[in-house]
């Protein structure tokens, strides 16, 4: 596994941050080529950030996802990496027998990425002066920041004025009328957010027409593994 730690910079006014630093240990046993691992690293960490930071998934009533263009999903870019970026690998052969006493290095550095958020977490944290856990939900967009920003500060996130539901009304029933898709303009005052959906009942077997053949299954001619001969 490995260790990061993070760096950022956020603008309270509009919830936009910039990573200033980053710098990761990544245990990758006796490395077979030291410039792959690393650039797996690099990778995987960014693929991280963008989970934890900038993609994130929205669906209108309808089921359908609405972020489904680069228009409304943002995944990380080159102009996102930190600014400062040191990655290093720890100098340890792998105990196990491996080959070469190497270590796996796709997946586990994705998990580091983590260490984004908790930067982002703390500097929100600071402008209470650390005396109280933000509300910064996952992924931690813009968005997310200046919400936690503002509760930070005491100033309410929810609008005081109602939205304007005739012509919500009006939208949805216009698109409904003459296409097929759902109306896009109506989306971003219409869409419910982590609102649990009772699912459809649907018709099927419930029993199993050949239980027998689990409890007793025919593998005589089944081909068991190569080391076992």
């Amino acid at each position: 596994m490995g260790a990061a730690c993070a760096e950022v910079e956020i603008d309270t006014l509009t919830g936009e941050y910039k990573v200033l630093r980053c710098d990761v240990l990544h245990d990758a046993g006796q490395s077979i080529n030291p410039a792959i691992d690393i650039g797996q690293i690099e990778g995987g960490f960014v693929q991280g950030m963008g989970w934890l930071t900038a993609e994130e998934l929205i669906w209108n009533d309808k089921g359908k996802l609405a972020s489904d263009s680069p228009a409304n999903y943002k995944i990380p870019t080159a102009h996102d990496l930190p600014k400062q970026w040191n990655v290093k690998l720890y100098d340890r052969k792998n105990e196990e027998q491996t080959i070469y006493n190497s270590k796996a290095v796709g997946e586990p550095p994705f998990m580091l990425a983590a260490s984004v958020w908790c930067a982002l977490n703390n500097a929100v944290a600071s402008l209470g002066d650390y005396k109280k856990n933000p509300e910064l939900t996952m992924p931690a967009t813009p968005e997310a920041v200046l919400k936690a920003v503002m509760r930070m500060q005491g100033t309410p996130w929810d609008l005081t004025t109602e939205a304007d539901t005739d012509t919500i009304d009006s939208l949805v029933k216009n698109a409904e009328e003459n296409s097929d898709l759902y109306n896009e303009k109506a989306m971003p005052q219409d869409v419910r957010h982590a609102k649990d959906i009772d699912p459809k009942k649907v018709e099927g077997k419930q029993t199993d027409d050949q239980a027998n053949a689990i409890e007793h299954p025919n593998v005589a001619g089944a081909r068991g593994p190569a080391h076992s001969e």
